[in-house]
């Protein structure tokens, strides 16, 4: 056991070595899980749309070609970030001094425009792909996509996603409530007491509440239990599945995640009168936000389809051409294959190798990046 929490460490060291804080150690960890959590939302998805092997593939296939697309623009997009982290860096020295001068305040200008040409490099990507994403989906999927909430537990209406063990089922909701009606006048007071206060410390866990906004909450949430308590047994048999939705889909946090999607949809209806940016953008198209999304979907869809080690088997191999050019000395070949390693087998250990690789030769010999014939 020892061992095992010594290598864990020494792992995670190793990880978040290069983090000068605490809260950039743990901003990094929750990267990682988050990137996690991604993946798992994802497969709940596909498995809850039963996609077919042939959607897997069209979608994985579209997802290699944008990677492909950002290893062709990689070095050029390298280059852009280290001069705007230089002038900036420099930006940053010349204020602390209380300087600022109009050289400085120009470059600071041009930077954000070169990076404001990147970005629209990167949504001329999304522009050609994202229409080929939606037409792999037949509509009533794209409905169940659009009304999906991501979650770490399968849900068990695609349409109405309820996680096990985060939201209770309705007919445990039931019984509570007959529990309640059964209580003395007295103990009820105390159970609604309690169970509200419970609820408002569930709903600040996920949402941020003005204090107005949680009395009012506090107050709706207590008088319809208490007129769920009050009501007779035939009525509330009558009425217990309108009481049991307006109780739990009444609060604020279910509003708020309405209305995001209401602007959502309205997002995607402007988009498409408007421009394709905004039409394709994964902020309003939630298709392209799931499955445009190379370094989640592409791992996803290799262990969904079974191919995952046949693929790494593959790239280790095309590596060792790699390794061969560079023991040769043919630094200009060895490049150009490292990126087509990276390219054709992201999202795998030869493509960390393959990419290291090719930014070290770029490194010692800057003019291979420029006669290796990359697209600008």
């Amino acid at each position: 056991m020892r061992t095992l929490c010594t290598i864990l460490f020494v792992v995670l060291g190793l990880l978040l070595f290069g983090q000068e804080s605490v809260s950039e150690r743990i901003e990094a960890k929750n990267a990682q899980q988050l990137r996690l959590f991604k993946k798992i939302s994802l497969l709940n998805l596909i498995n809850g749309l039963h996609m077919s092997k042939e959607q897997m593939r069209r979608v994985y296939d579209l997802n290699l070609q944008l990677e492909a697309e950002r290893v062709e623009h990689y070095f050029a997009t390298l280059k852009v970030l280290s001069y705007v982290e230089s002038v900036r860096r420099r930006l940053y020295e010349e204020l602390l001094l209380g300087k600022q001068s109009d050289e400085w305040v120009r470059e600071a200008a041009k930077t954000d425009r070169m990076l404001r040409e990147c970005r629209n490099r990167g949504y001329r990507c999304y522009e050609q792909l994202a229409p080929k994403v939606e037409e792999v989906f037949t509509d009533a999927q794209k409905e169940i996509i659009n009304t999906f909430d991501p979650c770490t537990v399968p849900p068990r209406d695609m349409r109405n996603p309820i996680r096990a063990g985060q939201a209770p089922s309705q007919e445990k909701i039931f019984r509570a409530l007959r529990r309640l009606r059964d209580m003395p006048a007295w103990r009820q007071r105390r159970a609604i007491q309690l169970a509200t206060d419970r609820h408002i410390r569930s709903l600040k866990e996920h949402t941020n509440l003005t204090p107005e906004e949680e009395q009012r909450e506090r107050q709706r949430f207590q008088k319809l239990l208490q007129k769920i308590a009050s009501m007779d047994d035939v009525e509330f048999e009558l009425k217990k599945h309108e009481l049991v939705n307006e109780l739990v889909y009444g609060s604020p946090v279910k509003a708020i995640k309405e209305k995001k999607k209401q602007l959502e949809r309205l997002g995607r209806e402007i988009g498409r009168t408007g421009q394709k940016r905004y039409r394709y953008s994964p902020k309003y198209n939630r298709v392209v936000r799931f499955f445009l999304d190379p370094p989640v979907v592409i791992p996803v869809l290799r262990d969904k389809m079974g191919i995952a080690e046949k693929v790494k088997a593959e790239s280790e191999e095309a590596f060792k051409k790699v390794e061969s050019l560079m023991q040769c000395g043919k630094l200009k070949e060895a490049f150009r294959a490292a990126l087509e390693v990276a390219k054709r087998y992201p999202c795998t250990p030869a493509a960390k190798k393959a990419l290291d690789c090719a930014e070290n030769i770029a490194r010692k010999t800057p003019d291979v990046v420029s006669s290796a014939s990359l697209r600008k």
